[in-house]
């Protein structure tokens, strides 16, 4: 009698690139950053496809000068007011982002052998 294994995979998405995403990463990533907004960018997939997967790896490709506001709908599916919590995700990711270049700033006012007096971090970033 043969024994046969049963494999459950869980639906937890990954920042590994099992599915090959990797040329779909570097496109959408150069899109956002070198794209003319408005831009729209739609990812569509069945359920398990690895959608997640995808915009985490496309999150850790762009610098860090992005600011990227995560935002679960479904989560929210059954509110009547999804818009608040998409703002509120939106302006979250804002203000974090705004406090660590502040922290940035005031640590580089710190240093003794500073001669950069203003930065303009997009640039520097690049």
């Amino acid at each position: 009698m043969t024994s046969s294994k049963t494999y459950i995979v869980n639906d937890q998405a990954t920042e590994i690139d099992a599915l090959d995403f990797m040329p779909y990463v570097e496109t959408l990533a150069d899109i956002i950053q070198t794209g003319n907004t408005p831009l729209t960018i739609g990812v569509f997939g069945t359920w398990g496809s690895g959608k997640t997967s995808l915009m985490k790896m496309v999150k850790n490709k762009l610098p860090s000068d992005f600011t990227v506001a995560w935002f679960d709908a479904w989560k929210y599916d059954k509110e009547e007011t999804l818009w608040r919590a998409f703002l509120l995700s939106v302006l979250t990711a804002v203000k974090e982002t705004s406090q660590k270049q502040e922290n940035q700033r005031k640590n580089l006012k710190k240093c003794n052998r500073c001669f950069i007096v203003k930065l303009n971090w997009k640039k520097l970033a690049a």
